[in-house]
């Protein structure tokens, strides 16, 4: 006869921020499944959580509003798009044990970040006429996305700004292409020199 002692291991989840997605409001397709490694075993169950901040250990076990409620499945837990909130602003989603473990000590979790932004409104500039043989310099702007934009000229250029010479006289339309740093979110515009 003996009497031995029960250890509970708790389960763990693999946190990793390459999670993290960000995308604008009218490119909700670029959004893909959340799958975040754990070791619980599938009997137990996994519930997404979101935020609208961050939680400090323990607190996303109690408030917050439930997603879904998973049973782990070769290993991982999938959060699946048609789940992700599409509303504008920053999401956070919590993967955590359901029910909360009694020891507070056994709560693990994971958090995704989910970034919905305005879609990006990409401006060439205003159409500008000049004599030829001379130069102008074209300035675009942009708002939307999340603000850190890179500038793709149809001349070449990669910047905000372009001086052009274009000749023989004529109708010359340039294109601008604003993307942001999440490379989800891009609008294009035209400006035509004459």
């Amino acid at each position: 006869d003996h009497d031995g002692a029960r250890v509970r291991v708790c389960p763990s989840f693999t946190q990793n921020s390459a999670q993290d997605q960000e995308v604008c409001t009218d490119n909700l397709a670029a959004l893909n499944d959340i799958v975040i490694p754990t070791s619980a075993n599938p009997t137990e169950q996994v519930k997404f959580v979101e935020f609208a901040s961050q939680q400090t250990p323990p607190n996303m076990y109690s408030g917050g509003t439930t997603l879904l409620t998973v049973n782990p499945s070769g290993g991982n837990v999938t959060l699946p798009v048609a789940n992700i909130p599409t509303s504008l602003g920053t999401h956070y989603i919590y993967a955590i044990l359901e029910p909360a473990p009694a020891d507070p000590n056994c709560r693990p979790y994971d958090l995704v970040i989910v970034q919905v932004n305005p879609p990006i409104v990409a401006n060439a500039g205003a159409d500008v006429e000049i004599c030829d043989g001379f130069s102008t310099t074209l300035t675009a702007s942009a708002t939307g996305g999340n603000g850190n934009y890179s500038y793709a000229w149809s001349n070449g250029a990669n910047s905000a700004s372009t001086t052009v010479s274009p000749s023989p006289a004529g109708v010359y339309t340039y294109i601008v292409t604003v993307t942001d740093n999440s490379g989800n979110c891009s609008d294009m515009d035209t400006v035509q020199v004459t």
